[in-house]
Formats: structure tokens, sequence, C-alpha cells
């Protein structure tokens, strides 16, 4: 796992809880990593000032510019742009592993709060038991450059 990506899942987690017990937490999670613990509370500062982050995944919020276009890999390969959200861009992409078609969600900034946001939607979505109306979610991936997860591609209309 990324260090990154392990600094997010422990802040995710530490800022839910009661400030009276996150210094325990952390210490018991960060141990002897120190540079861990100071990704962690770097996390949680940027967070703590951008309430952002806080809000359900689903609350509305103010748009975005995009900073990054989804320019594929070598797995995927964008056939098209599907639309954008407020923190997120959608492209319909073929999957050469898996060998079909699936919708991929960027991330449109990479700011800690944003990123802190974009998981939580992933996790909670993972959480939803399967239901027909609801879309199957594949893999999330991420680096320092980009984040995005796929999902089952659904042909639909707009409203």
């Amino acid at each position: 796992m990324l260090r990154g990506s392990r600094a997010f899942e422990i802040a995710s987690h530490a800022v839910t809880l009661d400030p009276s017990t996150r210094d325990g937490y952390l210490q018991e999670v960060c141990r002897a990593d120190a540079s861990l613990r100071e990704s962690v509370e770097r996390l949680l500062t940027d967070v703590e000032d951008d309430s952002f982050a806080l809000r359900s995944p689903w609350e509305p919020i103010e748009s975005v510019a995009d900073d990054q276009e989804f320019e594929g890999t070598d797995r995927f390969q964008v056939r098209r742009r599907l639309g954008a959200g407020a923190f997120g861009t959608v492209y319909e992409v073929w999957d050469h592993q898996e060998r079909q078609r699936v919708a991929l969600k960027l991330l449109r900034q990479m700011k800690p709060a944003f990123l802190l946001r974009f998981k939580r939607e992933f996790r909670s979505l993972t959480n939803v038991k399967a239901h027909r109306n609801i879309v199957r979610l594949h893999e999330l991936f991420g680096d320092q450059r980009q984040w995005f997860f796929t999902m089952e591609m659904v042909e639909g209309s707009n409203f």
C-alpha cells in the first residue's frame, strides 16, 4: 500500500473520532513511524481547515474547475467523456484487462479534502448491497498524480 494511501486511510478514520481519543488512536496505528504520523496530522489539519471533507459524499457542493483530464492508461482506453459533477469527471473507457466497457470516475482536483471525500464515496458505495438500481463498483486506483474508480457502465438518459 502506498504511504499516502495509508495516511489517508488513517486520517479518514481519525477525523470521525472525538478529539480526546484521537491522539491515542494515532499513537497506536502510527507506532514509531514519525513520518506517517506527520502525514496524517497534516491531512487532519487540512480537513479541519476545510469542512468540505466532513460532509456526506452526497451533499451538494460548489463546482470546482477541472485540474486534469483523464488521458487513459495501459489498462484503460478513453472512449468518451460522459459528464462532470462537483468534484469528479466520468468517462466511458475500455478495460483491456477485463475486456469490457466500464465507467471511470476521476477525481478532478488533488486536494486532501477532496480525496478524503472521494474515497469515502467509494467506501460508502461498496457497502451498499447489490440492487438492480445501483451500479456495481469495481476498483479504486490511485497514486500521487490521479485517483479514480471504475464501475459498471450503464446506458441511460439525462433528465
